[in-house]
């Protein structure tokens, strides 16, 4: 694999070596960006800018290699721009097994040109990084995502999510890959930071059970026909905030449960009853009109509202 990699000696650190645009390691760089099989047996993922690969080094993750954007044949030192020569000029504060040099259209073969890179971009290639998943006592919050097949939606989730301190959560079938390249950019990098566990409908079951979480299903607003709880605060009728709660079993009793699991689906609704049990409780935010929110706006929008409402029942008997 490493026959067609050419020792650049003029200018760029000895231990930086060009990948030519038709090489088999470039086609392995490739087939990382593009293929979730392939990705999931080799478990390593390519990631993008300087600050994710700072991240990833300072979180002990070992990088097998570094690619560094860079023209073939430079006029000077000064034509290599900023964050690309940080990597050339101190390689030793970015420790990996392997750097590499690429043009800009061999980084856009690697990356894909959605991921637009820059003249002078980085890329790293890491294993994927392994995470406890917490234990019971640790987690009294979790995000569900349910059949959330766009990656940007699912980044833009997992990014709220850890911003907002739910510490894990769960991916049901037919959700996109943590590690594809568009979620890993869109979550800013969170993606690869968070536990999750995989299953279908009825593993999650066992998993609520055994964590005694209580599952709400992100729904849209229902004007009027349920059995609600609202948790409104007096004196601010004028604007949409609270959340509303309904589909309460018989024997429950209507008050905010303290251990939470907030499915979100990217589903349309008319085909919940076909694949999301009809036990789950129903929550929403209040809206203006009744249109359908998207997943990462409803789910950011629930998680801080619950977290809001959650930390007001530990601070004394105000109700919600």
């Amino acid at each position: 694999m490493a026959s067609n990699l050419i020792p650049y000696k003029h200018l760029f650190p000895s231990k930086f070596k060009r990948l030519l645009k038709h090489n088999p390691y470039v086609e392995h760089l490739e087939k990382l960006t593009k293929n979730r099989v392939y990705r999931r047996n080799q478990k390593i993922v390519l990631v993008q800018g300087l600050k994710v690969i700072k991240d990833i080094r300072d979180h002990g993750v070992p990088i097998k290699s570094i690619g560094v954007t860079a023209e073939l044949d430079p006029v000077n030192e000064d034509a290599i721009k900023y964050p690309a020569n940080e990597v050339l000029r101190n390689p030793d504060l970015f420790p990996a097994e392997n750097y590499y040099l690429a043009t800009i259209d061999v980084t856009r073969k690697i990356l894909g040109t959605e991921a637009r890179p820059a003249g002078h971009e980085l890329w790293a290639e890491v294993p994927f990084p392994q995470h406890p998943f917490p234990e019971k006592k640790q987690l009294d919050r979790v995000l569900v995502l349910d059949k959330v097949n766009d990656p940007i939606s699912l980044g833009m989730l997992v990014q709220t999510a850890r911003a907002l301190g739910w510490r894990a959560g769960w991916l049901n079938s037919g959700t996109v890959d943590l590690y594809h390249d568009k979620a890993v950019r869109g979550s800013l990098a969170a993606t690869l930071w968070w536990p999750t566990k995989t299953g279908q409908w009825d593993d999650l079951r066992q998993f609520l059970d055994e964590y005694e979480l209580t599952p709400m299903l992100a729904d849209v607003e229902r004007k009027n026909g349920v059995e609600e709880l609202s948790t409104r605060e007096e004196g601010k009728e004028g604007e949409p905030h609270g959340l509303k709660i309904w589909n309460w079993p018989a024997e429950v009793e209507r008050k905010m449960p303290e251990r939470v699991a907030l499915v979100v689906s990217s589903l349309h609704p008319n085909l919940w009853k076909d694949e999301i049990p009809n036990d789950f409780l129903r929550v929403s935010v209040p809206t203006v009109d009744a249109n359908r929110l998207s997943s990462p706006i409803a789910g950011g929008l629930l998680m801080y509202e619950i977290n809001r409402i959650l930390a007001a029942k530990e601070k004394g008997p105000k109700a919600v």
